[in-house]
């Protein structure tokens, strides 16, 4: 099979929505070069990091490969033996996992961008209050309002960092009448088909899941937080994704990326797609 004939070729594998990409450069020559790329990184990232390692493939002449997954299926494919040079995420436990087993240099852990928590729904769901059919609502009342209706609110795995920070936000706010759902690890489905799916169901997602989806109702958004109470939850509402190289022969060219994913270019990018 020839892989040559397009600009860039990228070959999807799909198993239960677990997602790796391959990226090739254009041309024979530049396919025979032994500079190649693994990169682990959340869902969420998937069309921000599909497009910024494009352009660094045609850029810099290397292969690269991403795996989207949730981080700690991500951390056991590493100890299971799988290649990875860059692992991206916002999910501070994992980060310190990693630095606790060796596998990163410590030394080169950037912060590349920030995601935006909001609280959303179908759509199609004429259920909402009524009082929450504005569209700057506060985050914080919209999520005390909807939890005085004992709705049924679902939360993406653990793992992730939605699901993480989103968990964490309603247990620091004591909200325990909500009907609460947590996807497991293994049920690799979008979140957003969850809701989608189910019109009545509400849920706290990171602003690059719900980018562009015209299913997805946002209620509230962080943004819509006073000072004041921001700086007290600040944590518990951003996510903000880390770049960390995997301690191996590959280093140079996992440093080559990490620069690259700081250019304007890669911000833009990034942006682009709802992270700051």
């Amino acid at each position: 099979m020839k892989r040559a004939i397009l600009p860039f070729l990228a070959i999807l594998k799909l198993t239960y929505c677990f997602i790796s990409v391959l990226i090739y450069s254009a041309n024979a020559s530049e396919l025979n070069s032994s500079k190649h790329l693994t990169i682990f990184t959340e869902p969420s990232l998937s069309v921000a990091m599909t497009k910024i390692a494009r352009q660094y493939s045609k850029q810099y002449n290397v292969v690269t490969s991403i795996s989207f997954n949730s981080p700690y299926n991500l951390i056991g494919d590493i100890d299971m033996g799988e290649a990875a040079d860059v692992f991206i995420t916002a999910n501070d436990d994992v980060i310190e996992s990693l630095k606790l087993k060796g596998l990163v240099d410590i030394y080169n852990i950037v912060e590349i961008g920030q995601d935006s928590l909001n609280l959303v729904t179908s759509n199609e769901n004429n259920k909402i209050p009524p009082i929450l059919y504005n569209n700057d609502n506060n985050l914080l009342n919209s999520l005390k309002i909807l939890n005085s209706k004992k709705v049924t609110l679902i939360l993406d795995n653990y793992s992730s960092s939605s699901g993480k920070i989103g968990g964490e936000l309603i247990k620091k706010l004591n909200l325990n009448d909500f009907k609460l759902f947590t996807k497991i690890t293994e049920d690799r489905s979008p979140i957003t088909a969850s809701i989608t799916n189910n019109n009545n169901y509400y849920s706290l997602l990171l602003t690059s899941q719900i980018y562009n989806n015209n299913n997805i109702k946002i209620i509230a958004t962080s943004d819509a937080i006073s000072d004041a109470i921001s700086d007290a939850i600040s944590d518990d509402i951003v996510a903000r994704y880390k770049i960390l190289i995997i301690a191996g022969n590959n280093m140079n060219v996992a440093r080559q990326f990490l620069n690259f994913i700081k250019s304007n270019e890669a911000k833009k990018i990034l942006k682009d797609n709802g992270i700051d």
